[in-house]
């Protein structure tokens, strides 16, 4: 899409589609960084998690050794 938006005048585009393919950009812009963002939160809670889990396992080591 950018290389079309950049071939313009050669493709003979209108200006109207130019800025509806700009806007189109955007939106997938934002799309692709919210995305982003909701695999490293899901990242960062299943480390959290198996922190937790590898820390209760190891409470339970130490309390069974006593």
């Amino acid at each position: 899409m950018e290389q079309l938006k950049d071939d313009r005048e050669n493709l003979q585009l209108g200006e109207s589609f130019v800025q509806q393919v700009n806007e189109q950009l955007a939106r997938f812009k934002k799309e692709i960084a919210y995305r982003k963002q909701l695999e490293e939160e899901a990242r960062i809670e299943l480390e959290l998690k198996l922190a937790k889990k590898k820390a209760k396992k190891k409470w339970l080591e130490v309390t069974l050794l006593y």
